[in-house]
């Protein structure tokens, strides 16, 4: 692991979010993550006042003097192969829009927008407002995001980012009461599956927590709720599963 080249600006988290994104994708290239110019690149204390990136209250926390952002170049995107930025765009923005709970924490995103490459042109996706943007043609060859200046010292938070890049699905265990996404679909499927009936929607509400908890007491779990997927409501929900299973077929 290369050493962090500016501490005072740049948090060990940040440089491991860096790394360990550059591991994960392979054969990309540092765009930075600190710079002296408006937004998050720089730090909230160096920002005028009325600056964009430091107007959530997300934003007004963590620390005031480090960087908020990270620049990844993909090499064979300045001679037009956009193949990997435009997939990994593509991953940071269907996480973002489905609220991939590796791209938010208690409600709030864990970066404020990411801006790459769509279908060969420059766009932005602001978790926010919910909405795109077009953006200068410098991104059709690198992908910046912009961190909340709350979490840019907190590995157990940023590091949902990498796993987001490298393409790894999430798993069941740790979806909670208020998640949603593609994620959660397959656990109401499960339950569905299990005999636990419950609207397949998306959204990790008080239907599917009362479900799970019904299913894990099924299973002889002295359980009092069904807010989350903890290992052992896992286990549970497998055993229903292959109990029903065994039943529909004899």
């Amino acid at each position: 692991m290369a050493r962090n080249p500016d501490p005072s600006r740049i948090t060990a988290a940040t440089w491991r979010l860096w790394e360990e994104s550059a591991a994960a994708i392979g054969d990309v290239q540092l765009g930075g993550i600190f710079a002296a110019k408006p937004g998050y690149h720089n730090t909230r204390a160096a920002n005028a006042g009325g600056d964009y990136s430091i107007t959530k209250t997300a934003d007004k926390r963590g620390p005031s003097n480090k960087a908020a952002a990270l620049d990844i170049t993909y090499p064979e995107a300045h001679s037009g192969d956009f193949r990997r930025i435009k997939r990994d765009t593509k991953r940071l923005m269907d996480a973002a829009k489905a609220k991939d709970r590796r791209a938010y924490r208690d409600g709030v995103p864990v970066f404020r927008e990411v801006i790459g490459n769509v279908g060969g042109a420059a766009k932005a996706y602001d978790l926010y407002s919910r909405s795109e943007s077009h953006r200068d043609d410098s991104h059709l060859w690198h992908i910046h995001i912009s961190l909340t200046r709350k979490f840019v010292d907190d590995w157990d938070v940023l590091k949902g980012i990498v796993s987001i890049l490298g393409g790894k699905v999430r798993d069941l265990i740790g979806l909670r009461k208020g998640d949603s996404g593609q994620e959660v679909k397959a656990l109401q499927s499960c339950l569905e599956h299990a005999g636990f009936k419950t609207k397949v929607d998306g959204e990790y509400g008080d239907k599917t927590a009362a479900q799970l908890l019904a299913c894990r007491k099924s299973m002889g779990s002295d359980a009092d709720s069904g807010a989350v997927v903890t290992g052992y409501a896992y286990q549970q929900l497998h055993r229903a599963m292959i109990k029903a299973s065994m039943e529909e077929h004899g």
